[in-house]
């Protein structure tokens, strides 16, 4: 969906914490490209065994990696290196069933810091997701999920000056359904979430209620799909989205004429084309119109042109190219500010070396520019990284990273690399 609701970018990390891991059936509802590159591609002969369970499998591992960074607070002045250990183990139960689809999955994952110990965190959720086929035609999906999540240093809405890392509860849950008759295909869909920001410790002493950001959103969408038999097909999408803050008027410290009333709601209608150009070309693009109103008058409306695309190339059986692109709303942390309205770029890579050794490269690119008051800028990344197969208990990763963010704004400026190295063992 073009216009979301998020507190960090996309393309900022790639080893950031996979929420769509917990959140499953959120991601494949919203998947728009119904096919696999080389690094998706399944390799039976490298897949888990897990454990029978019933009509179930479960299947456990456990992912350590270790990352270090010259820049780990994103900070223009003042940098800080580090490096840190992160250990991930997760259960995932999933049905195997001949038809309808049930799974459900929990982690937990604590890093600990070699130079900066304040940051050390143990992030954890639970989630479940799953698909009723009422018949050939019409599917019900549903998913729910929570969990606890400490905001990266790097996000562009991260808190700014706190000396512990920012923690959040993050709830959320969705409906869908969809219907085929011949050619057409219609979805629609409906999610909710909830965040509830911690307090945090500034410069050492003073404590600030984070009660301003907490926040309710509600987002609900359409999508039609009529394929036209010759690897074209048209696409049409609509989604509404409203976001709902605990600090309004009448709230405690909201002072009225003064603080801005930062709820909102937008609405996007995009058309275009799908592709499945025989096994080399499959993706969306589309083009279209957005709009964002603030409850606030101080706050500009925004309006105008929005996008999405979602492309794949498999150049070859051994080499995929991926071309992303989309319009995005983005909050900020500061209750002064309203949002900023992002247009990302993300172009990545994946070879197959060998059967069990991939390797990939990306590049990306942001623009942000604030819907009313704020500063703008512009960031960059690139990255390559690799993965070794050994065998179905054990994996290899590495990694190497590079991010920065332009402002006039000094206190968004920053620059960072990274490296990380990590295993993963799987029953």
């Amino acid at each position: 969906m073009p216009i979301r609701h998020r507190s960090t970018s996309a393309f900022l990390s790639a080893c950031a914490l996979p929420v769509a891991s917990i959140f499953g059936a959120c991601a494949a509802m919203a998947q728009t490209v119904p096919n696999e590159g080389v690094a998706e591609r399944a390799r039976p002969e490298y897949d888990p065994i897990g454990i029978n369970v019933g009509g179930f499998r479960l299947l456990p591992s456990v992912t350590a990696s270790v990352e270090a960074t010259d820049n780990y607070l994103a900070t223009n002045t003042n940098k800080r290196s580090d490096v840190y250990l992160t250990v991930r183990p997760e259960v995932l139960l999933r049905s195997n069933w001949s038809r309808h689809r049930l799974e459900a999955r929990a982690f937990v994952s604590p890093s600990v810091h070699a130079n900066l110990s304040q940051e050390n965190v143990t992030q954890f959720g639970t989630g479940a997701s799953g698909v009723f086929d009422a018949s050939r035609d019409t599917s019900f999906r549903a998913n729910l999920g929570a969990a606890r999540f400490a905001e990266s240093r790097s996000s562009f809405g991260a808190f700014r000056g706190n000396t512990e890392p920012v923690q959040y509860d993050q709830f959320r849950g969705g409906l869908g359904v969809s219907h085929t008759i011949a050619d057409l295909t219609v979805t629609a869909t409906v999610d909710g979430e909830r965040r509830n920001y911690d307090d945090i410790r500034q410069n050492g002493a003073v404590i600030i209620d984070q009660d301003f950001r907490d926040v309710r959103t509600v987002s609900v969408g359409g999508t039609a799909r009529y394929a036209l038999r010759n690897g074209i097909g048209l696409i049409g999408s609509a989604q509404y989205d409203r976001a709902r803050f605990d600090f309004r008027p009448g709230k405690p410290g909201f002072i009225d004429g003064t603080t801005l009333n930062r709820n909102s709601s937008g609405f996007s209608l995009l058309g275009g084309v799908t592709l499945e150009l025989t096994s080399l070309v499959f993706g969306t693009v589309q083009l279209g119109y957005r709009k964002r109103n603030y409850v606030d008058p101080r706050l500009a409306r925004s309006s105008g042109l929005s996008y999405s695309a979602d492309v794949l190339w498999n150049i070859t059986q051994l080499t995929s190219l991926r071309f992303r692109a989309a319009q995005t709303y983005e909050d900020t942390s500061a209750f002064q500010l309203a949002g900023n309205t992002r247009n990302d770029f993300r172009i990545s890579a994946d070879h197959e070396l060998y059967r069990y050794v991939l390797i990939s490269a990306d590049a990306g690119f942001s623009k942000f520019s604030p819907d009313g008051p704020g500063i703008g800028g512009r960031e960059y990344t690139a990255g390559i990284g690799g993965r070794y197969l050994i065998n179905r208990r054990f994996s290899l990763t590495a990694g190497l990273r590079y991010a920065k963010r332009d402002s006039r704004s000094p206190f968004l400026r920053y620059n960072a690399i990274s490296a990380n190295v990590g295993v993963r063992f799987a029953l």
